[in-house]
């Protein structure tokens, strides 16, 4: 009889962890899920804004004064480099199925630390060409 509370007793606290490490991970997936979904609007906005860059490199007289063809040149290749890790990151991600609890946890929170750096240097990014091309003469 004890063994079969005891056997019952460790199913429950098994259980138990299970559920807890399952809920921590969710919640990792939300965050980085959540990320995702604050970056890709500004990405996408970005991507548009290097058009106009572009445009303005086509027509150099465009060029605000106070800025050089170059500048506009790095603020576009900036733009173009953090639209594209946007896209690399998600292309990649992707959890696989026979990860164990502990490794599940650590790629997590790795793909959240990735995807708060990826944000502000989308920001970082975003910044720099909207205020090239919103510059008024």
């Amino acid at each position: 009889m004890k063994t079969i509370f005891g056997l019952f007793v460790f199913c429950i606290v098994i259980s138990a962890c299970k559920d807890v490490t399952g809920g921590q991970d969710d919640k990792l997936f939300e965050d980085v899920m959540g990320l995702h979904d604050e970056i890709m609007p500004v990405s996408t906005k970005l991507h548009g804004l290097q058009s106009s860059l572009k445009t303005l490199l086509a027509t150099p007289d465009s060029i605000p004064a106070n800025m050089t063809k170059d500048d506009v040149i790095a603020a576009s290749m900036h733009a173009e480099e953090a639209y594209n890790a946007m896209m690399d990151w998600m292309r990649d991600f992707k959890v696989p199925e026979n990860m164990n609890p502990t490794e599940k946890s650590a790629y997590l929170k790795a793909e959240k630390l990735k995807l708060t750096n990826l944000k502000e240097e989308t920001l970082r990014a975003f910044n720099e060409a909207e205020a090239i091309v919103n510059f008024k003469k």
